[in-house]
């Protein structure tokens, strides 16, 4: 077993925001290899800017740091085969209604990453077309174990989940055992208790695992006994506060 120590800016860096090699879409009969063009938006007017400008042919993955309308949104419908990810920082809140807009009109999307949005199980739901996501992010949402649940029946070739401090507890795990491809779970800040562990190990494809550092000391024997394979992270701020701060008690981050 062995111990990291990572931050969620780097989470981002390599999974939320990657930078792939893909080919080229179908319509395009040149066979070069390409990557993906990572684009920030900090501003509506920078983002209405870009869609008028004429784009070559690429893929892209898009973070937005200020809140689309659902019309703005939409416009991302005519990038829907060029579109790889979709981030929306802290500063961009996202809202039921913004996922139903994303479900509706990006089928093909690969990663999708939320930070402190507000969001709820029916926010989930209407992600359901999304068939090809292999990366999401629900970090700080007000889902529930049903949320998780149904990401465990409709995201089969999920590879990487981020429910880090969101209000679910761990008997949502044994919704994920039948996932055939989920390698990386984050799971900071959500209630654990010692019957839950074997809903985490049983999920067997997943060989890296996120947890608090009180969690890490408290079952790392049990998590070692039943699945020997899993690398257990904490997160670097974590483990800053842990070395500034020895005695003090830390709540999840």
């Amino acid at each position: 077993m062995r111990f990291h120590r990572v931050s969620f800016i780097i989470f981002l860096i390599q999974t939320a925001i990657p930078l792939l090699t893909l080919p080229l879409s179908a319509h395009s009969m040149d066979p070069v290899q390409i990557k993906t063009v990572t684009l920030t938006f900090k501003t509506d007017a920078a983002y209405q800017r870009w869609l008028t400008q004429e784009q070559p042919h690429q893929r892209y993955a898009m973070i937005f740091s200020f809140t689309p309308t659902l019309t703005s949104l939409r416009l991302l419908e005519g990038y829907k085969d060029a579109l790889d990810a979709l981030t929306f920082t802290n500063t961009a809140p996202m809202t039921d209604a913004h996922l139903q807009m994303i479900g509706e009109t990006l089928p093909s999307l690969t990663g999708l990453h939320l930070i402190d949005a507000p969001i709820t199980d029916q926010g989930v739901e209407a992600l359901g077309p999304l068939k090809s996501l292999t990366s999401l992010s629900l970090v700080g949402s007000r889902i529930t174990n049903y949320a998780v649940r149904f990401i465990g029946r409709h995201f089969h070739r999920l590879r990487i989940l981020n429910v880090n401090n969101t209000g679910i507890d761990g008997q949502a795990f044994a919704s994920l055992i039948k996932l055939p491809s989920l390698h990386e779970l984050h799971c900071v800040g959500v209630k654990l208790e010692i019957y839950h562990i074997a809903h985490i190990t049983g999920i067997k494809p997943l060989r890296i695992l996120h947890l608090h550092h009180k969690d890490i000391e408290r079952y790392k024997g049990t998590i070692a006994q039943l699945n020997s394979t899993l690398d257990l992270v904490q997160p670097m701020a974590q483990m800053a506060q842990i070395e500034k701060e020895p005695s003090c008690e830390h709540s999840p981050l």
